[in-house]
């Protein structure tokens, strides 16, 4: 493994509990549900992006648009009804070290980004639960009319959707590149792979890209906008760099849903 040679050069290490054990937060998890829910919501009312309502920070471009389609304060969220745990810890054991590139468009690598991550393979285990009494006559009595509440119902079928749109998206970016094919034809094995009724797959994390984390793909139609919120320089609507292994993409895993069993 190529190591990063600058001079104050680190490795970015999974993030751990106390006792030295990776494990995946409930926060995070949820908040790549969240965008997913708002990925679908801004379809469904035919959202049209404003420059003007952009926020000046990156991390917080889309914060009025997420207003308007989860809810306008933490009491009326729609992500209030969903309860995520973190996962069980893993053992030590179940980390590795590996190198990120950064490929931008003309296929040129950056330096290597020393990752500890998680390796493949790994089952990470965790609960999610939907609070259905924000949905009661009790909830709107009360006036909690939480919006998007069928879409959360529907989240399967709706992480099925964004993880569709988005492998098509990165399977066109990187036929485009020069030397990517084995990216593109990683992608196009899962695209190709047969999901379980109750699975979905879903990219999270530092590798899936500030893409994964924000309404980037609905403004990439809109290249002011995009360039606006991105902070990034873009041709035509199309960011310029990706996060890479260079044999394989990051932050990829399938999401199994299903009902606890009752116990003996």
């Amino acid at each position: 493994m190529p190591r990063a040679q600058g001079e104050k050069a680190q490795v970015r290490e999974q993030l751990k509990d106390l006792y030295d054990r990776p494990y995946l937060p409930g926060s995070s998890l949820k908040g790549a549900l969240r965008t997913v829910l708002a990925w679908q919501l801004w379809a469904d009312r035919g959202v049209q992006p404003e420059a003007r309502r952009l926020g000046r920070s990156r991390q917080w471009a889309g914060q009025d648009f997420e207003r308007d389609l989860l809810g306008r304060d933490p009491n009326h969220d729609l992500m209030r009804a969903l309860h995520v745990s973190d996962s069980v810890p893993l053992p030590a054991d179940r980390l590795m070290l590996a190198n990120a590139r950064v490929i931008g468009r003309g296929g040129k690598l950056g330096s290597p980004i020393e990752l500890e991550i998680i390796r493949p393979d790994t089952t990470l285990e965790l609960t999610a639960k939907i609070d259905n009494a924000l949905f009661s006559d009790w909830a709107r009595r009360s006036g909690l009319q939480l919006p998007g509440a069928e879409r959360l119902l529907q989240l399967p079928q709706v992480a099925s959707s964004h993880a569709a749109a988005r492998l098509d998206r990165e399977i066109r970016w990187f036929d485009e590149i020069s030397g990517a094919h084995r990216v593109a034809g990683f992608y196009r094995q899962i695209q190709n792979a047969r999901i379980g009724k109750h699975m979905f797959l879903l990219q999270l994390g530092w590798g899936a890209g500030w893409q994964s984390k924000t309404f980037g793909t609905h403004l990439q139609g809109h290249p002011r906008s995009w360039s606006a919120s991105s902070g990034t320089t873009c041709s035509r609507g199309k960011p310029q760099a990706r996060r890479s292994f260079p044999e394989e993409p990051q932050g990829g895993g399938g999401i199994h849903s299903g009902r606890r069993r009752p116990a003996q």
